[in-house]
């Protein structure tokens, strides 16, 4: 069974992931707020420059089999999905 790292142990999770076994855990959180800052700085940096994204869908369903002669029916329905709207 899977186990998210936030569930871990801390031996578990050094056991999970060996790379983590070299880093030491602060004496103090005084680092914390600035590295917060930091990070989040860089979160909204990134939306900031990603471009407006739109997916297309096309879907083409056919009717075919025992009785289709050439009034059959094909329906094409092209779809615009805008996942990120920046206009708010």
């Amino acid at each position: 069974m899977f186990q998210m790292f936030v569930d871990m142990t801390s031996t578990e999770l050094n056991k999970a992931v060996p790379e983590l076994n070299r880093l030491k855990p602060a004496t103090s959180q005084d680092r914390l707020p600035p590295n917060l800052d930091q990070a989040g700085a860089a979160v909204a940096s990134f939306f900031d420059h990603f471009p407006d994204t739109a997916c297309t869908e096309h879907v083409v369903s056919s009717v075919s089999g025992s009785g289709c002669s050439d009034s059959c029916t094909t329906i094409t329905t092209t779809t615009t999905w805008p996942w990120l709207n920046r206009a708010l």
